[in-house]
């Protein structure tokens, strides 16, 4: 008991604590996360974290970690990319250039073989997987060509816009993640 006042001892109890919202969010997200990792989130646990995420800016991207289909992985990973909405997403047709750049540098491992062709055939091959916009074969190759040095790349065509250079790396960067997460 504590007591508190002047001249009138007021007798109070001590306050119940209780978690802040932010704390329980913590304390959600990471027993929902756990729980990812012993077995893929239902839709509830999905929903409940994809709110959490939306609260503090972020975006979950979902892909079905149980498949071991190196295809259905590159299909899912690729339409996740086009779907989303933060700075790393696929918003133009080129952008596709720099997936395959990754997957020709090898900067993904294993996935060589997938798209280890010529300009057409690869867009051909992206084509089987319902992608919304692909780029001609020769603007891919002529976006191609413009990457040059080590990962992080440099772009002969945006060497002064930081930005845009961040984001074409970016999108790799992402794309990396998702095919090894």
């Amino acid at each position: 008991m504590y007591y508190w006042g002047d001249n009138k001892k007021k007798k109070f109890e001590k306050p119940h604590y209780t978690l802040s919202d932010k704390r329980k969010e913590t304390k959600t997200a990471v027993c929902l996360l756990s729980a990812c990792l012993s077995n893929y989130p239902n839709e509830e646990e999905r929903r409940v974290l994809n709110e959490i995420a939306q609260r503090h800016g972020e975006e979950m991207i979902w892909l079905d970690s149980h498949k071991s289909n190196r295809e259905e992985r590159l299909r899912e990973v690729l339409r996740a990319l086009e779907a989303s909405n933060r700075p790393y997403r696929i918003k133009n047709k080129y952008d596709y250039a720099w997936i395959k750049l990754a997957i020709d540098s090898e900067i993904v491992n294993g996935f060589r073989s997938l798209m280890n062709c010529s300009f057409p055939e690869s867009i051909h091959y992206l084509d089987t997987f319902g992608l919304r916009e692909l780029p001609e074969p020769t603007a891919m190759r002529k976006y191609y060509d413009k990457a040059y040095g080590t990962f992080p790349w440099m772009y002969r065509d945006c060497v002064n816009n930081l930005t845009e250079r961040n984001r074409r790396n970016g999108i790799v960067n992402k794309f990396r993640e998702l095919m090894e997460a």
